[in-house]
């Protein structure tokens, strides 16, 4: 690699999530991508490791109004979503959800809320 572009930055950030998240595995943890920048010459990536205590993190949802749980799953634009924690420091984006694609995103406990109660009333028919 000569220089860093956007291509070439995913590229290593997703090469050392994937090898932070074999490491994190061995210990407990969990690994969640904060993003990160690039120039020309250098780059970063920012991650969090989290402790899975399950209660801990449903706690927290509710504390934050979120009317799911970790592990709720559902389909929004085609893709799939399944929730894998929270993030009580986030301004807006505070529940962290895995997308189809393995990638981690930030979404608001309202619009996660929404979803959740669309499933239960196609649950309920």
């Amino acid at each position: 690699m000569k220089n860093i572009d956007k291509q070439g930055h995913q590229i290593l950030v997703d090469e050392l999530k994937k090898a932070a998240q074999e490491i994190a595995a061995k210990h407990g943890l969990v690994i969640v991508s904060k993003g990160g920048k690039y120039t020309l010459d250098t780059g970063s990536v920012k991650m969090e490791f989290l402790v899975p205590n399950h209660d801990f993190q449903t706690d927290m949802g509710q504390s934050l109004g979120a009317e799911f749980d970790i592990g709720f799953g559902f389909r929004y634009k085609k893709r799939d979503y399944t929730v894998i924690g929270f993030d009580s420091n986030a301004r807006k984006y505070k529940v962290i959800a895995q997308r189809d694609d393995n990638e981690e995103v930030g979404l608001t406990v309202a619009g996660v809320n929404i979803q959740y109660r669309i499933n239960e009333e196609a649950a309920r028919g």
